[in-house]
C-alpha cells in the first residue's frame, strides 16, 4: 500500500478516497503478495475495484496499516501539508481511533 500511495503522489493525482482506493486495488492486483494482515489480504483478493473497496472496507480495524503507509508521504517538505495528507490517508482503510493517533506520533 505504500507503493500505491507513492504512485498517487508521483502522478500528482487528486487526493481523494476514490483515487487512493483505486491505487490500493490496482497495486495489489498487479503485485499480489502476502505481507498484509490475513483479513486485509483476503479482502483485497476478493474485491475488484475502488468502489467495492470503499463500500466493504472495515472501518473499525485497529491494525497499523496507516502507520505502514506513512513513509510515502514523507516526501512533502511542509509539515502542514504532510499532516493534512496523513490525516486524510489514514482513514483508508483504518478509521479506528488508534489508527488515527499512532501514525502522527512517528518522528
Amino acid at each position: 500500500m505504500s507503493i500505491a500511495v507513492a504512485e498517487v503522489i508521483v502522478a500528482l493525482a487528486a487526493w481523494t478516497p476514490e483515487v487512493l482506493a483505486d491505487s490500493f486495488v490496482r497495486a495489489f492486483k498487479r503485485d499480489q503478495r502476502k505481507g498484509y494482515s490475513r483479513s486485509l489480504y483476503h479482502f483485497l483478493v476478493e474485491i475488484q475495484d475502488e468502489q467495492e473497496f470503499l463500500t466493504k472496507i472495515r472501518p473499525d480495524s485497529d491494525k497499523s496499516s496507516a502507520a505502514m503507509r506513512a513513509a510515502s508521504i514523507g516526501i512533502y517538505p511542509h509539515q502542514k501539508k504532510l499532516l493534512r495528507r496523513q490525516q486524510f490517508k489514514q482513514q483508508l482503510p483504518t478509521i479506528h481511533p488508534m489508527g488515527s493517533v499512532l501514525p502522527l506520533q512517528l518522528p
